[in-house]
């Protein structure tokens, strides 16, 4: 079935159009928590993914994405599963898999309950809403690794836009990996914004903890972030 004449593909937010990019070109995708089944819909309608597994844990969002992929004539390319996380998605059905929008505690159990995203030929788009330290330091630790980041700045919140595979190499990471992973200062506008919000984060929590353990941390993040703006580290 084809998109029906005049039916426009919907707008993505600049994170979300990233973490579509991502997707491979023609691709089996899942979006995990699709919310109103915008980001599935692009990936139809756009060609870059032949077929979506669109999944929600409310019901509300979950019809309002059936109504929009109806709309829009892609029903027979979409399936829509009221799940938690990737529960109700066959291995077969999404190489991709997107999971924007959700905090870090959820994005890793999501992972962790999937054994199948270990598989060589699949692939994690990762957007989470919170923490993107654990996130990074998790996938380390269960044997992905990070292929790209991209920092996205919108509305007034910094995102990261995670590109990630197993690679079957489990490792711990430092902590000034964990807080900026692939992103550095020098990739943009973007990407400086998210060292800067980061840089301040480590500088409260070392100068507001009393535990010596976390300040030296963040001392260590700190550091790292000042030499790759080319700063200078005297005096703290």
């Amino acid at each position: 079935m084809q998109r029906k004449t005049g039916e426009k593909i919907p707008r993505l937010s600049r994170r979300l159009l990233c973490a579509a990019s991502l997707v491979r070109r023609g691709a089996r995708a899942a979006d995990v928590g699709c919310d109103h089944g915008k980001l599935a819909a692009w990936l139809i309608c756009s060609g870059q993914a032949s077929s979506v597994v669109a999944t929600d844990i409310n019901p509300l969002p979950l019809q309002k994405a059936q109504e929009l992929f109806r709309g829009l004539g892609i029903e027979d390319r979409t399936r829509t599963v009221l799940c938690a996380g990737l529960d109700g998605v066959l291995p077969n059905e999404a190489q991709d898999i997107v999971i924007a929008g959700i905090g870090s505690e959820v994005t890793t159990g999501i992972i962790q309950n999937a054994s199948w995203l270990k598989e060589e030929d699949r692939r994690l788009i990762l957007v989470p809403a919170s923490h993107h330290e654990r996130v990074r330091a998790f996938l380390y630790r269960q044997g992905y690794e990070l292929l790209s980041e991209q920092a996205v700045f919108e509305a007034g919140h910094c995102y990261s836009v995670m590109h990630a595979r197993f690679c079957g190499c489990t490792r711990e990471i430092f902590p000034a990996f964990a807080a900026l992973g692939l992103i550095r200062p020098q990739q943009g506008a973007d990407a400086a914004a998210y060292c800067a919000r980061e840089l301040e984060k480590a500088r409260r929590v070392r100068q507001n903890t009393n535990d010596p353990q976390k300040a030296f941390r963040a001392q260590q993040v700190e550091n790292f972030i000042l030499a790759e703006l080319g700063q200078s580290t005297d005096g703290l």
